[in-house]
């Protein structure tokens, strides 16, 4: 079976199309993102993202189909949400930017086995009303 990596170093360039929705849940309380390639071997997935009042942090749990879950940390500024997982055998990087209204950006690295970081994944999101 190939992995996502094995996808994603075979399609350099390539226009992949997918969906990506995010929504609040519990009131707002949480912001539930949930992103699905059209691409074999790209698995769906689902983020949640909320806030530690208390420590003043914000973090995010993803999970996918292949059973894959991470913990990230999140950092929010204006037009702009990063994650960052700094585990010693996988660790990745990705920035999320707003361009405009209807326009997302991201980029990711990606650091395996405490090697140097690499670029990974990175998106474009347009807004499809």
């Amino acid at each position: 079976m190939r992995t996502p990596d094995d996808v994603i170093a075979a399609l350099p360039h390539k226009t992949l199309v997918g969906r990506t929705s995010f929504a609040w849940g519990e009131g707002g309380g949480f912001l539930i993102l949930r992103a699905e390639v059209y691409e074999p071997g790209f698995p769906d997935g689902i983020c949640i993202i909320g806030s530690d009042d208390g420590a003043d942090t914000v973090g995010m749990l993803y999970f996918d189909e292949r059973g894959t879950s991470r913990r990230f940390e999140v950092t929010v500024a204006e037009g702009r949400m990063a994650w960052r997982r700094d585990d010693p055998k996988l660790a990745q990087d990705y920035a999320l930017r707003a361009e405009g209204k209807d326009k997302l950006i991201s980029t990711g690295r990606i650091s395996k086995d405490g090697g140097a970081w690499a670029d990974d994944l990175s998106q474009v999101y347009l807004w499809i009303g």
